[in-house]
């Protein structure tokens, strides 16, 4: 692992281990009783997060959380641009991984390329 910039792996992997934290320390239990009329929404069906390099943000669901890779699809057409508001020229690849019942899915927009977050930028930005 290169650790020539430890802070940039450290932020997306506290957030990215404290979202999945969340997701399963907040799911419902057998015998739990609704506290308030249900909304319709019983489950959601993965997380999506974005990511600049698949490969290694894969690798890193794989081998450090123990996430089974499930599939990987490249994304095109007119409809996934159109879906994201990009150029119809647009490409993504995604990676489906699983732990337990839980799902995340990984996308790497590889055109056009995104801007990397600002340095300086922090959770609570408006």
């Amino acid at each position: 692992m290169d650790t020539s910039h430890p802070r940039q792996i450290r932020r997306p992997a506290a957030a990215v281990l404290l979202a999945v934290f969340l997701a399963v320390s907040t799911r419902a239990q057998p015998g739990d009783r609704p506290t308030s009329q249900p909304s319709g929404i019983d489950s959601v069906a993965a997380v999506g997060i974005t990511v600049a390099d698949l490969d290694r943000s894969s690798a890193f669901f794989r081998e450090v959380l123990t996430f089974e890779s499930v599939s990987e699809t490249r994304l095109a057409g007119a409809e996934f641009a159109s879906l994201h508001g990009l150029p119809t020229s647009a490409t993504a690849r995604l990676a489906r991984l699983r732990l337990g019942d839980e799902f995340i899915e990984l996308t790497q927009y590889q055109s056009p390329k995104g801007r990397p977050m600002p340095a300086d930028s922090r959770s609570n930005d408006h």
